[in-house]
C-alpha cells in the first residue's frame, strides 16, 4: 500500500482545526502573559486579593497552556515545515522563518525565566515580553493567504 500524505490536501499541514486550536492557545498565552506583565511577582504585596488570585490563575494557565501549544506545534508545525521548506522562497517563506525565529526566542527566554539565574530574569523577561507581544501579528501576516481563503 502506498503512503498517503494526509497533509497534502491542506496548505502545508494546516487546516481550520489546526489554526483554530493554535490561535486559541496563542490568545490564551497572550492574555495571561499580559496579566503577568502588568502584575509582576515582585509587586504582589501591593495588589488586592482578587488581583493576586487572578495573577496566580494566569500563571498556572500560562504555564499549562504553553505545554499544550507545544503539543500542537508537534502536530501541525513540523509537518508544515517539512512540506513547505522547498517552496519558492518569497515573502511568506521569509515571514515563516521570522515567525519560527521569534517563537524560538520566546521559548528560550521562557525557559530562562523559569530555570535561569536570577540575574538573567530582567533581560529574558524583556525579550520574552516584546517578542511574544508581536508574535501573533507576525503569525497572521505569515498565514495571510490562507486566512483570506478561509
Amino acid at each position: 500500500m502506498a503512503h498517503v500524505n494526509r497533509f497534502a490536501g491542506h496548505h502545508g499541514g494546516w487546516n481550520t482545526r489546526a489554526v483554530t486550536w493554535t490561535a486559541a492557545g496563542v490568545t490564551l498565552l497572550w492574555i495571561t502573559g499580559v496579566v503577568l506583565y502588568l502584575w509582576p511577582a515582585e509587586g504582589t504585596f501591593q495588589l488586592a486579593a482578587w488581583q493576586v488570585a487572578l495573577r496566580r490563575a494566569s500563571l498556572l494557565v500560562h504555564g499549562g497552556s504553553v505545554w499544550v501549544l507545544c503539543l500542537l506545534a508537534g502536530r501541525w508545525v513540523w509537518p508544515h515545515v517539512a512540506l513547505v521548506w522547498s517552496y519558492r522562497r518569497g515573502s511568506t517563506w521569509v515571514l515563516g522563518i521570522a515567525s519560527a525565529s521569534l517563537l524560538l526566542a520566546v521559548a528560550l527566554t521562557g525557559f530562562l525565566l523559569l530555570y535561569g539565574p536570577e540575574l538573567a530574569h530582567a533581560a529574558a523577561g524583556a525579550v520574552h515580553w516584546w517578542t511574544a507581544l508581536v508574535l501573533p501579528a507576525l503569525f497572521a501576516l505569515h498565514g495571510r493567504r490562507w486566512l483570506r481563503r478561509s
